[in-house]
């Protein structure tokens, strides 16, 4: 770390400016990083710039892309397998609700 100061002297007379640059104080430390606490940290203190940056560079488009290529593919069905997919209405079924289905 060093502390530099710098002095501007402007003679009005000679129409000139001296500069004079002084170092004040110079050390050298050691200094460890916490990677997780300073990320931690530096997200807990910026979530806002953080999800508008995920939201801007596109990944919440991939992810809903993602989501509907599953859904093509059947890995995501809204549908009810069995014999409650024939049901009329938004209604989803559990296993366990086959059994004690009055409908």
């Amino acid at each position: 770390m060093t502390l530099l100061a710098i002095i501007q002297l402007k003679v009005p007379e000679v129409d000139k400016t001296f500069k004079k640059e002084i170092i004040v104080f110079k050390e050298e430390k050691e200094v460890e990083l916490n990677l997780g606490y300073s990320l931690s940290q530096f997200i807990g203190n910026n979530w806002k710039e953080a999800s508008g940056l995920m939201v801007g560079s596109g990944s919440m488009a991939w992810l809903i892309k993602w989501l509907m290529d599953q859904r093509k593919k059947g890995k995501l069905s809204s549908q009810p397998k069995g014999k409650n997919r024939h049901r009329p209405g938004f209604v989803r079924y559990l296993d366990s609700q086959k059994d004690s289905d009055n409908l």
